[in-house]
């Protein structure tokens, strides 16, 4: 049924079954008569103005057939701003946020069953320690010893007040702060820890020279951020919650970043890659 849902699809009420030409020169796409025409209902029987009882009945007879009856009042219906009424049924019938998260949570692999799938497409294997990358980001490991690694896909700016700790910041209310939006492959990231940044230009540590030892000013493109600058923070609509530490699966704001990030990049606690994430 699902997959019938796209495309050109009908239901044929006759016989009951799912076929690719329309029965009749009337008749609509699953997607439209399933879907869009009980939207479409909805949005024009409430957009019209309430005059008399009858409209109202007409009204209740939708909300009992929504299944939201309880949940909508009579003044709720009535309202003479009929925008804000069709607004007050849509959201009790499929409220946006709720709506779209179930079927994210529905739809979508969860970070471990996607990174067994598409673990090679982000990283390469070039030594051992590159292998032991790779594994720990192919199982979305979240043990403390196993490698950091993270993408930041994009660079924000928001105001101070935001963030949950400001007050102890010692910024104003309206400074600008540049949060770094990634989601977190391998590992744990703790408040303060040390990282490497690679930019996508990162083509790894050439030679056997040793990834733990090397001298970073003989490596292009990457820079290390010390102890005590990153803060990881809990993205919660606007605001930014603090956290000490965020294991892997979990997409995080990071503030810190500042001065080595201008859009995208990945951070690790090892270079032994061969190349950056270039997009995910």
């Amino acid at each position: 049924m699902r997959q019938a849902l796209w495309g050109e699809y009908y239901y044929n009420h006759k016989s009951k079954k799912i076929v690719s030409k329309p029965p009749t020169s009337s008749s609509q796409t699953m997607f439209c008569s399933f879907i869009l025409d009980l939207i479409w209902t909805t949005y024009t029987t409430m957009t019209k103005p309430v005059q008399s009882d009858a409209d109202l009945d007409v009204l209740r007879k939708l909300t009992r057939q929504l299944r939201i009856a309880k949940l909508v009042s009579d003044r709720d219906l009535k309202q003479t701003d009929r925008k804000n009424a069709t607004q007050a049924v849509m959201r009790k019938w499929l409220p946006l946020s709720t709506t779209v998260l179930k079927m994210v949570t529905r739809v979508l692999p969860s970070p471990v069953a996607a990174q067994v799938k598409r673990a090679d497409k982000l990283c390469t294997i070039s030594s051992d320690k590159s292998l032991q990358v790779f594994r720990s980001l192919q199982s979305c490991q979240t043990s403390d010893d196993a490698p950091l690694v993270i993408y930041i896909c994009k660079v924000i700016s928001v105001e101070a007040n935001v963030l949950s700790d400001y007050h102890q910041s010692g910024l104003a209310a309206t400074d600008e702060v540049y949060v770094g939006v990634g989601r977190v492959y391998s590992g744990v990231l703790r408040e303060g820890q040390p990282v490497y940044v690679m930019d996508r230009k990162f083509q790894g540590v050439s030679g056997d020279v040793d990834v733990d030892t090397v001298d970073l000013n003989t490596v292009k493109h990457v820079t290390r951020i010390d102890s005590g600058v990153v803060k990881p923070y809990m993205m919660m609509g606007r605001d930014l919650h603090k956290l000490d530490r965020v294991p892997a699966g979990n997409i995080i704001g990071i503030v810190g970043l500042q001065e080595h990030v201008l859009k995208t990049a990945t951070l690790s606690s090892t270079l032994a890659w061969s190349t950056a994430f270039v997009s995910i």
